[in-house]
């Protein structure tokens, strides 16, 4: 899981959540966690605000990876009322899903990603919305560097947004300066001139670094440090364990050296990537995923030694 996709699903996950908090009670929210999975409900037991609930909730869903076509269908049959809202908030989570004849759109803003908030990003959308007229206009990603943020929208509001470009009458949206707009076949892409990034380096794809990152990345996002402590305990045993029993690690640095360990060890193989599927089989095709980069660094490692 790359930076840029960590915080877009961090930014629709807080739409999601004050989405749960504003239209649901704790009682039922309950519910439809229970009917989404029993395990579920046991989160929104706690005496917490239904906000918190809502957090630790939407969190937990992600984890499992249950963010699917049932997830939403479940969720229109609970509000049936609130179609449209629903249905914008699925294009968040899953960009495929939109107006037909949706585009993607690229749009690279002066500045950095580290300064983007959640708010401002809900503005940015807002601002596009109205400067293009297509109230689904949604973001789909956003990359680091400059500024870059992938959006979808109808043919028509990709149109008036490069129209009103061209005309001059579009050089900057919220402060952030456009550089230059372009469309090609695959949509629009819009550069601008990042002023904390003089260059940008490519290294040479490393296939051993690469893993350990996407498999970290991937764990901190499926699992919290209980449920994770819990998993590797029941893949490895008590005894590999005991090593990080009470030690105050972020999930991050506790995932770290777990990952670390699984490879001094020679634990990584096919049947802890099975132990993986089962323990998030929602998540089947981004454990896939790891699972074939693993591969190349297991042939990456014998063609070194040969």
């Amino acid at each position: 899981m790359s930076s840029s996709t960590h915080f877009t699903t961090s930014h629709a996950a807080a739409i999601l959540t004050d989405f749960f908090a504003e239209h649901f009670s704790r009682h039922e929210l309950q519910e439809f966690a229970f009917r989404l999975d029993e395990s579920l409900a046991q989160i929104v037991t706690r005496s917490a605000p239904v906000a918190e609930a809502s957090s630790e909730f939407v969190l937990a869903v992600q984890r499992r990876g249950l963010i699917d076509d049932e997830f939403f269908e479940r969720l229109l049959a609970a509000r049936p009322n609130l179609e449209p809202r629903i249905r914008l908030l699925r294009t968040q989570f899953q960009p495929n899903f939109a107006t037909e004849g949706g585009q993607h759109f690229e749009l690279v803003l002066k500045g950095s990603v580290n300064d983007l908030s959640t708010e401002k990003v809900r503005e940015l959308v807002q601002t596009l919305r109205q400067l293009s007229g297509d109230p689904s206009l949604v973001v789909v990603s956003i990359k680091s560097g400059s500024l870059k943020l992938t959006l979808r929208m109808k043919p028509e509001a990709e149109e008036a947004l490069l129209k009103l470009y061209e005309a001059g009458a579009l050089t900057n949206i919220l402060g952030y300066e456009i550089i230059e707009m372009t469309q090609d076949a695959d949509g629009f892409e819009v550069k601008v001139r990042d002023a904390h990034v003089q260059s940008i380096r490519i290294p040479k794809f490393n296939p051993v670094r690469s893993f350990r990152v996407e498999v970290t990345e991937f764990l901190v996002s499926a699992f919290n440090k209980p449920e994770f402590l819990e998993w590797v305990r029941e893949a490895m045993g008590v005894s590999f364990c005991r090593p990080y029993d009470g030690r105050d690690l972020s999930v991050q640095d506790l995932t770290s050296e777990v990952v670390a360990a699984f490879e001094r060890h020679g634990c990584i193989d096919e049947q802890l990537f099975n132990r993986l599927r089962a323990a998030r089989p929602h998540r089947r095709e981004e454990i896939d995923h790891i699972q074939e980069i693993w591969q190349l660094t297991r042939n990456a490692v014998r063609a070194s030694v040969s």
